[in-house]
């Protein structure tokens, strides 16, 4: 049986490819092909000269999307 990952990712909104890329780089710094650091840096955006690593759409599950109720 092949091994599986399971990521929960939760926000108030995404940007696009936003997911497979948290994913894509989190499975380098898993590898450690990327360094904890170097990831940190990323999100906090303070080294913009490495990319992000993208993760294939293929076994990516958009499982429930949430609202607020709006007061009106």
């Amino acid at each position: 049986q092949e091994e599986m990952f399971i990521y929960r990712v939760r926000s108030n909104r995404f940007l696009r490819n936003m997911v497979r890329r948290l994913v894509g780089t989190m499975m380098e710094v898993g590898t450690q092909k990327l360094a904890m650091k170097e990831f940190g840096a990323l999100l906090q955006g303070v080294d913009t000269s490495n990319s992000a690593f993208t993760a294939p759409a293929k076994g990516l599950i958009l499982r429930e999307v949430f609202y607020e109720k709006s007061e009106n």
